[in-house]
């Protein structure tokens, strides 16, 4: 659905210029090369075009969908919002825990919120709900966490959130 898509793309285009002003705050050190905020500024602003490309597409097709019907003397029909909330109601779900994710993220910590979403996500998109699957995803949480962690606080050498942790375990 045309008005579906350009309401998401609306969305996108809001939540990139709330991240866009999120990257102002990022601390930044004397004379550096790049600033912090520069590569995900190019990210957010490349992701606002693609919202702006998806609200304009979507916006033409619509304009000549209504044309196209009234020359045909078709009435096009409305659109029920609960439909289509039970249609993505998987969608809505992994949306919504990836909110919590991001509130939790730093409170919580890295190492139980990664490990929490991880599991509640493929649960939620999992089309079988069976036990078996669901320790191989917690197994596969923690392998992915312990891999973030050497990649990251390792290699990378960038500090990822301990949370309600102790800090020590993570030296």
């Amino acid at each position: 659905m045309r008005i579906r898509d350009m309401a998401f793309g609306a969305f996108l285009l809001a939540v990139c210029v709330w991240l866009f002003n999120v990257t102002g705050t990022f601390f930044s050190p004397p004379n550096p090369v790049a600033p912090p905020a520069m590569w995900p500024r190019i990210i957010i602003v490349l992701l606002g075009v693609l919202a702006i490309a998806l609200i304009v597409t979507n916006l033409i097709a619509h304009i000549n969908e209504i044309k196209a019907a009234k020359e045909k003397g078709i009435e096009l029909p409305k659109a029920d919002i609960m439909g289509i909330i039970y249609e993505k109601r998987k969608v809505l779900g992994a949306m919504a825990v990836t909110l919590v994710f991001l509130f939790t993220f730093v409170p919580v910590g890295f190492v139980i919120t990664c490990v929490i979403y991880f599991v509640v996500i493929t649960y939620i998109l999992e089309p079988s709900k069976d036990h078996k699957v669901l320790i191989t995803r917690v197994v596969q949480a923690i392998v992915l966490v312990i891999l973030i962690y050497f990649v990251f606080m390792r290699g990378l050498n960038v500090q990822l959130p301990t949370g309600i942790m102790p800090a020590q375990w993570f030296r």
